[in-house]
């Protein structure tokens, strides 16, 4: 098995795996898993099912893992364009764990609980320009892991400048990921690129399709 996904950078490596795995399995013994199994087995070895549903489903997927079942619902169009900045560095999972606060406060866990669910809403009605607001405004982890991806605030700043929808850490970072609008990726793009030679940049297609998988030749 091959994958060109960085590792330890906030871009879903482990998720991509895992999910390969899920599937050749069931391909070469023939197990006849559903989505929903495929999905809940992924989620439970990954913890979460953001990346392991986007790795299975394609596209932007906003999901909860429970004990005994996963729920997922997929964002049908993701009509923008995604530059991505990645430092040479990586930011394991623990210590970016590490940085977040044991607990909140009620107020806090308030706002920050809004937040989320504005941006919840801003994805599913295709408001980018709300979506990029919220991403900024996040509570729950940005301020307390900026301090481990120094970069951010800066591409943040180039980004608002070539008129970004918004700029947020990709997973725990630490890659920094940037929305801006269809067509205008590759501007975007070779910008960040003058002001981060440090850094790897790259402008992503969100695929509409999933995992496929098919067997080649199979030895019995």
């Amino acid at each position: 098995m091959w994958s060109d996904i960085p590792l330890a950078r906030g871009l879903g490596s482990s998720a991509a795996a895992i999910v390969a795995a899920i599937e050749l399995a069931n391909q070469l013994l023939e197990l006849n898993m559903t989505d929903d199994q495929k999905l809940f087995y992924a989620s439970e070895v990954e913890g979460h099912p953001d990346n392991a549903g986007a790795s299975l489903f394609g596209g932007l997927l906003i999901g909860l893992h429970e004990e005994d079942k996963t729920h997922a619902v997929k964002v049908q169009h993701v009509d923008v364009d995604v530059v991505v900045v990645i430092p040479f560095y990586e930011v394991l999972t623990k210590d970016a764990r590490d940085v977040l606060p044991e607990d909140f406060s009620y107020k806090h866990a308030v706002s920050a609980s809004a937040v989320s669910n504005v941006l919840v809403a801003a994805l599913m009605t295709q408001n980018w320009p709300l979506v990029g607001e919220m991403m900024n405004k996040d509570l729950f982890h940005q301020p307390y892991r900026t301090m481990l991806v120094p970069e951010l605030s800066k591409v943040e700043h180039v980004a608002s400048l070539k008129g970004a929808y918004g700029t947020a850490l990709s997973g725990a970072g630490p890659t920094i990921l940037t929305l801006v609008e269809k067509g205008k990726g590759e501007a975007l793009k070779e910008q960040l690129a003058q002001n981060f030679p440090h850094c790897e940049v790259d402008l992503l297609t969100v695929p509409v399709e999933g995992v496929v998988g098919s067997i080649i030749l199979l030895i019995k």
